[in-house]
This record gives structure tokens, sequence and C-alpha cells, in this order.
């Protein structure tokens, strides 16, 4: 499973940015495709918007605070979300008392990711880092290292493999490589 932090579901909420590319470029081409985010997620991003509608006096300003909130439903409507369940709520507490130093939602995400033995993504890498065990990789930014030599005019190192798998997946993979070294 692949499962979702904030910053990485956000960026799935707005095609044609950089992060959107370059996330579902990778989500595209990966074995895993078991991809979902966490009741947590909702809660921060509902928490938010709730927060700037409760603080708006100004009734335009709350009619843009509601239509985002409702956009949010419709998002999620579309995702599977993984509880935060008694399973989890225990795993939580033993982490809690080893003083792992990191936000409490943040720590609560990273253990649904343990439960579920799923690869966190998340930009905040230096916090989870911290979490024993955690997986947790930050797709939204493709390494310019391995970018570095390959362009369109240079196919060659490409044709490494003959798996089915990969060829069915190779103009794929090939054409979003491409343009993301190529930006």
């Amino acid at each position: 499973m692949i499962l979702l932090d904030t910053d990485h579901v956000n960026a799935l909420k707005y095609p044609g940015r950089p992060a959107f590319e370059t996330l579902t470029t990778r989500l595209e081409v990966s074995d895993d495709q078991d991809v979902a985010t966490t009741v947590i997620t909702i809660e921060e991003q509902m928490r938010g918007w709730l927060a700037w509608i409760n603080r708006s006096d100004d009734l335009q300003r709350q009619v843009l605070g509601y239509q985002e909130l409702q956009r949010l439903f419709d998002f999620y409507s579309r995702w599977r979300v993984i509880p935060f369940d008694d399973q989890v709520a225990a795993t939580f507490e033993m982490l809690r008392r080893r003083r792992i130093r990191i936000g409490t939602m943040d720590l609560k995400i990273a253990v649904i990711a343990l439960v579920h033995d799923a690869l966190l993504l998340s930009a905040n890498l230096r916090d989870f880092q911290r979490v024993p065990d955690l997986r947790v990789a930050n797709w939204r930014q493709i390494s310019t290292s391995i970018c570095s030599g390959f362009s369109s005019r240079n196919t060659a190192w490409f044709t490494w493999s003959s798996s089915t798998y990969l060829t069915s997946r190779l103009p794929l993979l090939f054409s979003h490589f491409l343009t993301l070294c190529n930006r």
C-alpha cells in the first residue's frame, strides 16, 4: 500500500502544477497500485476550511469557504481512506511513550502507515524519518541527478529490459521521465 500524507494529497488536487505531474508519474509506474490516504489528512484539511469559515465575518468569504469544503468532500469521495482504529491507537500510544519528537497529527499518520505496512509519501521527510521502521519517501520531487545525461536523443539506456511488465509500461514511463528531466 502507498499512503499519501496531506502534502502529497494536496499535490493531486491541482492538475497542471509540477508537483501533480511528478507525483502522478511516479504513481502510474509504481508496482504498488493500492493508493490511499488517512482520515487524519481529511481532518487536517477540514479543520482548515472550518477555521476559515469561522474566522470570516464577510458572507462572501464564507461562501468561498463552504465551496472549498464541498470540493473537499467531492475530492475525497473518490479515495480509499484508512481509519484511525483501535490497533492504530494502541501503536500510537506505544510510540508516544517512546517520546518520538514529531507532531501529533504526523505521528498518527505515521502509525497508520506502520500498522498497514504502507509506504508513506510525504515531503516532510525530516520528521517522519524519526519514526522507527517507517518507510517514507517524497515523490513530489524528482532528483535532478537521475536526469543528468538523458535527453530525448539519448534513448539507448532504456532498452535494458525485456520484461513484459516494463515493456508494457515503457512508453508511458519514458515519456514521463523525459518530460520531468527536460524541465
